[in-house]
C-alpha cells in the first residue's frame, strides 16, 4: 500500500481536536502494519487495488487505526476503511462503520454513522466529513453532544479548528446536564477566542433556578471582561409575575442591571410600565426595582369586575420598588399626574385625579393603599354619581393597555436532552 496516500489518510485524526501527529509541511511520520490476516492485490502501480482483509492494525506515531478491512484505490487517489473502524489518538476515539478519504479533494467521510469520544465529550451524527485542508468538520443528520456539563441535539454540528468557532444548525436545542437551564434556536455559534455564543432565529432560553424565560430573534452571550446576556428582536422576558417586552435587552451580571430599549413595556401583576427606556435592577438574581425613564406611564387594572377602570400613572420617570418578589411603592417623579379609582368593601366610590412634582403610592397585596402628594399639588375628586357609566372618558394623556404580555412556553422534551440516551 502506498504508505504516503495512508499518512494522508490518517490526517482525518484531528477530527475534534485530536492533536497533529506531524506538521502537514514537516516529514512524515513512519506507518507501521501491525496486523493485517491477508494482504490482496491486483494491477499495475499506478491503478492497482490493494486490500488489507482481517482484523487490520495500523499504527502511525501516536495514532492506531483498526478496521476489518483496508482498501487504496491508487487510480481514484482513494483509500477506504471499512467494518468497525476505531482511530484513537491519546483521550481521543473515532468509531464509524466505514471511513472513506479522497486525496483529490482532502475530505475524509464517514457516511454510515460516527462516534467521536474526547475527554469526556461524546458527539454522535449520522454522517461526518472533514477536510484536511481548512481544517473544518462537519457532523451532520441527527447530531447529539454530551460533556460534562451540557447536552445538544442539532442538524448540523460544524467545527472550524483554526478560528476554534463551533456552529451548530437546525433545531439546535442545548440543555444542561442537570436539566437546569435549556436554550433553544435555528443556530447557535460559539467562538471560544472572542468569547461569543449566538443564538439566531426563534432563540428561546428556560432557566429553572430563577423561573426566568427569554425570547428573542437573536441570543447572544459574551464572556469578555464582563459577562453579559444581549437580546434583539421581539424581546420577551418573564421572570414569576413579571413579563417585559422591547426590541433590544442587555443584562450585565456584573451589575445586576437589565437594560430594555425600544418601545418597552413591562407588566407586573395586573400593572403595565411603559417609557422610553426601563431599566431592572436584579442585584444576585433578585428583582429590586424596575425604573421607566422619559414619558414614563403606568396602568393598573385593579377591579376585575369593573375592567373598564383603569388607575394611571404618569411622570417624567416612575420606578416601581419590589421586595420578595412583590411590588411594595410605585414612586413617579417628575411633572407627575394620577388617576385612582376608589372603593369601599367593593362599592366603587368614583376617582380622584391630581398632579404634583412627585407621586408615591405605598402599595399592600398588589393594590394602592396609601397615595402620597409631593410638590405643586392640583387636583380634584369625582364623585361615582358623575363617574358611573362614564369611565371610558377618564383617560391621561397617552393612555394605552396592551394585550400583549408574553407567555411562556415550555422547553422541548427530547430524551437525550433529559438522561443522554444517545
Amino acid at each position: 500500500m502506498n504508505c504516503r496516500a495512508l499518512s494522508v489518510l490518517l490526517t482525518l485524526l484531528i477530527f475534534q481536536g485530536a492533536l497533529r501527529a506531524q506538521d502537514e509541511a514537516g516529514p512524515q511520520l513512519p506507518i507501521v502494519l501491525e496486523h493485517a490476516d491477508s494482504l490482496v492485490g491486483r494491477g499495475p502501480t499506478e491503478t492497482a487495488e490493494r486490500s488489507f482483509l482481517g482484523n487490520v492494525r495500523f499504527r502511525q506515531g501516536n495514532v492506531t487505526v483498526v478496521a476489518d478491512r483496508a482498501v487504496h484505490h491508487a487510480a481514484l487517489n482513494m483509500v477506504d476503511l471499512l467494518g468497525r473502524v476505531r482511530v484513537t489518538q491519546g483521550n481521543l476515539t473515532i468509531e464509524a462503520p466505514a471511513i472513506t478519504y479522497n486525496g483529490s479533494t482532502y475530505t475524509a467521510h464517514a457516511g454510515r454513522g460516527v462516534t467521536v469520544r474526547e475527554a469526556g465529550r461524546i458527539v454522535k451524527a449520522s454522517e461526518a466529513r472533514y477536510s484536511t485542508k481548512t481544517h473544518i468538520v462537519r457532523f451532520l443528520n441527527n447530531v447529539r453532544l454530551q460533556d460534562d456539563s451540557m447536552r445538544l441535539v442539532a442538524d448540523t454540528l460544524v467545527y472550524d479548528r483554526d478560528a476554534n468557532i463551533r456552529s451548530a444548525w437546525g433545531s439546535v436545542v442545548m440543555a444542561a446536564r442537570d436539566s437546569s437551564s435549556w436554550l433553544r434556536g435555528d443556530t447557535l455559534i460559539s467562538d471560544a477566542v472572542a468569547g461569543t455564543t449566538v443564538v439566531n432565529g426563534r432563540a428561546e432560553v428556560w432557566r429553572r433556578e430563577d423561573s426566568v424565560y427569554l425570547a428573542a430573534h437573536t441570543l447572544t452571550s459574551v464572556r469578555d471582561t464582563i459577562e453579559r446576556y444581549q437580546a434583539r428582536g421581539d424581546v420577551r422576558l418573564l421572570r414569576g409575575d413579571v413579563a417585559a417586552r422591547s426590541d433590544s435587552m442587555v443584562y450585565d451580571l456584573q451589575r445586576g442591571l437589565v437594560v430594555l430599549r425600544g418601545r418597552p413595556v413591562v407588566w407586573s401583576d395586573s400593572t403595565m410600565l411603559i417609557a422610553d427606556s426601563i431599566d431592572i435592577d436584579v442585584p444576585g438574581r433578585k428583582l429590586r426595582s424596575v425604573r421607566g425613564t422619559g414619558s414614563a406611564f403606568m396602568a393598573s387594572r385593579q377591579d376585575t369586575s369593573r375592567r373598564d377602570r383603569f388607575d394611571q400613572l404618569m411622570g417624567d420617570t416612575i420606578v416601581m420598588h419590589v421586595d420578595a418578589d412583590t411590588l411594595r411603592m410605585v414612586e413617579a417623579i417628575g411633572n407627575t399626574r394620577s388617576l385612582y379609582f376608589g372603593s369601599d368593601e367593593g362599592q366603587p366610590q368614583g376617582l380622584a385625579q391630581f398632579a404634583s412634582d412627585t407621586t408615591r403610592i405605598l402599595m399592600v397585596a398588589g393594590t394602592p393603599d396609601d397615595i402620597v402628594w409631593l410638590g405643586g399639588i392640583r387636583g380634584e375628586h369625582h364623585p361615582e354619581s358623575i363617574v358611573a357609566g362614564r369611565t371610558e372618558s377618564y383617560r391621561l394623556p397617552g393612555f394605552i393597555w396592551r394585550n400583549d404580555r408574553p407567555v411562556r412556553t415550555l422547553p422541548p422534551d427530547i430524551p437525550f436532552l433529559r438522561d443522554g440516551s444517545m
